[in-house]
């Protein structure tokens, strides 16, 4: 399940890149809050955009994928959640994920990649 949330949303080193410009839809922030991910990790703006909106686990409702960093120690990461379950995911900011670490300050551009093959 992880490697297909690489492959969808963390081709960071690529160099097209994906805008978004509206604000966060009032679910993910009320989602963020209720959840308590607020205690621990700021959303980011280190990347452009700041999160891309997808329907990332095929059930027909919209995502959000957005930049944190851990309160704690500054590490930066990527926090996914689902628009209908609202279950939750956190790749880097503190939580190791594959080779990529706990800390995504190596990445400098994010995309949303559309195509079926990687």
């Amino acid at each position: 399940m992880k490697f297909f949330y690489l492959t969808s949303i963390l081709f960071l080193k690529l160099s097209v890149g994906y805008c978004q410009s509206e604000n966060l839809p009032a679910w993910f922030s009320d989602c963020f809050k209720k959840k308590e991910l607020n205690k621990k990790f700021n959303l980011a703006s280190f990347l452009s955009p700041i999160y891309l909106k997808e329907d990332f686990n095929g059930d027909k409702i919209q995502d959000i994928a957005v930049l944190i960093t851990e309160k704690a120690t500054k590490k930066k990461g990527i926090l996914l959640i689902h628009g209908k379950s609202y279950e939750h995911f956190i790749f880097g900011a503190g939580q190791t994920f594959g080779n990529s670490g706990n800390d995504f300050k190596w990445a400098d551009k994010w995309i949303l990649y559309k195509k079926k093959t990687v």
